[in-house]
């Protein structure tokens, strides 16, 4: 679910996402995030993740959400990754923060963060 919005006061165009499992029942909100698009001609998407009711800024502390990927495996086919031993396979967390009480921030190409 999304709602477009005007984020902060200075007049950019942002948008405000929601994620939630559909699934799990009762349903719980897994986060939200801020995207800011302003000046996207330019400069890559600000994402921001925010408290979903106050749309505030939270802490990484507060944000209970991994985005785990496997790292590239340098050699294997594809048709061996699915056999290999669970848990060999190192996994990194795109969602970073320079501490628990720093705001979190996705650490991948294409965030201006």
């Amino acid at each position: 679910r999304h709602t477009r919005h005007r984020a902060g006061g200075d007049g950019a165009d942002g948008t405000f996402f929601i994620f939630a499992p559909p699934k799990l029942k009762p349903q719980v909100i897994g986060a939200a995030v801020e995207i800011d698009f302003s000046n996207y001609d330019l400069r890559p998407p600000s994402v921001v993740f925010v408290d979903p009711f106050k749309r505030q800024p939270i802490a990484r502390k507060d944000l209970q959400l991994k985005m785990l990927r496997r790292s590239p495996l340098p050699g294997p086919p594809t048709e061996i990754v699915p056999v290999l031993p669970q848990n060999t396979v190192q996994l990194t967390d795109f969602i970073q923060a320079n501490s628990m009480e720093h705001a979190p921030f996705l650490c991948m190409a294409g965030v201006r963060e």
